[in-house]
């Protein structure tokens, strides 16, 4: 039998046959499984990256049962696609166990290492935005009250707003209906 690489003939009991339905003999050697495996380690952090949007929307407030549903599905939906042409480039297309466990054990070691931290490090980013945003909400809300305020004593000090005569509010509608304003706001 012929080999793919010269001097690998010492190296036969490394090889593993696979038959494919009506394509002959395929060889898969271990070096080079293991280096799809290794390849597949990385592609599952690469997925493990793809999923730190997903949870920082989540962080964000957006995770209702609908939302949530939504997020898993387009993330299945981008690793099945990844999955699919990793296979394709690496392994002639075929998904095969080990390629699944190394995805898994990638996501994995990537969600339980650097996954861990960029979760504190979201909890403590919406933190510090919710209460930098409560502060501002509170701010404005206080500053246009005190706006609101000083306009109506000014409307109300000022006595040339105190005229009621209908002449004016046949003149100008703009007086009228600040005229009527300024008398809702002294009942």
């Amino acid at each position: 039998s012929t080999y793919l690489y010269p001097n690998q003939s010492e190296h036969r009991f490394l090889e593993q046959t696979v038959s494919v339905r009506g394509k002959g003999i395929m060889y898969f050697f271990v070096d080079r499984q293991i280096q799809i495996f290794l390849f597949a380690i990385i592609c599952g952090a690469v997925m493990g990256i793809l999923n730190e949007p997903f949870r920082f929307i989540r962080y964000g407030g957006f995770c209702s049962k609908v939302e949530v549903f939504i997020q898993d599905i387009i993330f299945m939906m981008l690793c099945g696609i990844i999955t699919f042409f990793f296979s394709l480039c690496y392994n002639n297309g075929n998904v095969r166990f080990f390629i699944l466990l190394g995805e898994l054990s990638g996501f994995l070691l990537f969600r339980y290492t650097i996954g861990m931290l960029s979760g504190k490090v979201f909890h403590y980013l919406f933190f510090s935005l919710k209460i930098a945003v409560y502060g501002i909400q509170k701010l404005f809300n206080v500053i246009l009250t005190r706006i609101v305020k000083i306009l109506v004593w000014l409307l109300v000090k000022i006595p040339f707003f105190h005229k009621k005569s209908k002449i004016a509010c046949n003149k100008g509608k703009f007086y009228c209906i600040i005229t009527k304003s300024i008398n809702i706001f002294k009942r």
